[in-house]
């Protein structure tokens, strides 16, 4: 049981706390504080998923929001629904690091490709480095795995449902193989510098 103020011992009634138990002043309102803002953010995120959902999609968001309890709920659901619906979530919220990182790779980037509606795991930047790295790799071959022209046109169009030669699956292999080659370089020169 919480020890009651000087105010309510004084008068005889029971105190009421506004802080949980364990927690300063200052945590709760943290706390309180960090709840709010990843509820902004849920909203912010299915707000854009409202507005870069394509109209024949629509009916399958605005459905998972209806039956969600809150908004985090509802893009949980969204996130986690296989319709088209989802491909049009926004990137996940990340730090000013990260998002320097990805500008700096998209500047750098011989290719510019979106990484939406393809992929999640990176932003546009990232992904443009990743795909001009695959495909500088694999010019050396006489027979090239991917039709970069046909690839690149239908990524650049971004329609999923149309696409014959790119899809979200080969994007995100395509990705992978990058960062382990990216991984491997690093690797390399940081050996060759230790070397020297």
């Amino acid at each position: 049981m919480r020890p009651s103020c000087w105010r309510c011992s004084k008068h005889k009634t029971k105190c009421v706390y506004n802080v949980q138990a364990g927690l300063t002043r200052a945590e709760d309102l943290k706390k309180k504080y960090d709840a709010a803002q990843d509820e902004l953010q849920s909203l912010r995120q299915l707000f854009e998923s409202v507005r870069a959902c394509p109209e024949p999609d629509l009916d399958d968001l605005v459905r998972e929001i209806r039956w969600s309890v809150d908004p985090p709920d509802a893009l949980r659901r969204v996130q986690s629904s296989g319709t088209a619906a989802n491909r049009t979530l926004p990137r996940p919220r990340q730090n000013a690091a990260t998002l320097a990182l990805d500008a700096y790779a998209l500047r750098q980037a011989d290719l510019k490709v979106p990484a939406r509606p393809w992929t999640t795991v990176a932003g546009d930047g990232i992904v443009s480095h990743l795909i001009s790295q695959f495909f500088e790799l694999e010019h050396p071959f006489l027979i090239s795995h991917v039709d970069r022209e046909v690839f690149l046109e239908e990524m650049i169009e971004g329609d999923v449902s149309k696409a014959e030669f790119c899809s979200p699956l080969l994007v995100n292999a395509i990705c992978a193989l990058s960062s382990v080659c990216s991984i491997q370089r690093c690797v390399i020169a940081y050996q060759s510098l230790m070397c020297n």
